[in-house]
């Protein structure tokens, strides 16, 4: 970490996840670009914002995380293992869809080995 730098905060998760809707709500500014296609966000992003105690904290946009990038994703993900060493902090950002998949799964799963059943209801 370089002395005498701001703090930046990157915003690291899969793609559309939601962080480039999330730097544009911060910087109250259209920062990123904002796509229904998977990795719009090809480079990192940066933005000050200015809090009321006049601190200011950097936040980077990054690509979606990709497990296994093809060809043409590949230069953007090996850039974001450069990202993540420098940051000083890291935001995971995961999208409520997959997260209630995830739970739903891992609840679904456990009720099956007790042989019992369970009525989840999700409002807005």
């Amino acid at each position: 970490m370089i002395k005498n730098k701001e703090a930046e905060i990157l915003l690291l998760g899969l793609p559309n996840s939601g962080k480039s809707t999330l730097i544009n709500a911060l910087t109250k500014n259209k920062t990123s670009i904002i796509g229904s296609k998977p990795n719009t966000t090809r480079d990192k992003i940066s933005k000050f914002v200015t809090y009321e105690n006049d601190k200011n904290i950097l936040i980077s946009d990054l690509p979606g995380f990709l497990e296994t990038p093809d060809e043409f994703n590949i230069n953007y993900q090996n850039n974001i293992d450069k990202f993540i060493k420098d940051a000083d902090k890291i935001q995971f950002l995961i999208s409520v869809k997959i997260l209630i998949k995830i739970l739903l799964i891992n609840v679904y799963t456990n009720m099956y080995i007790m042989n019992t059943f369970l009525f989840l209801v999700i409002t807005s």
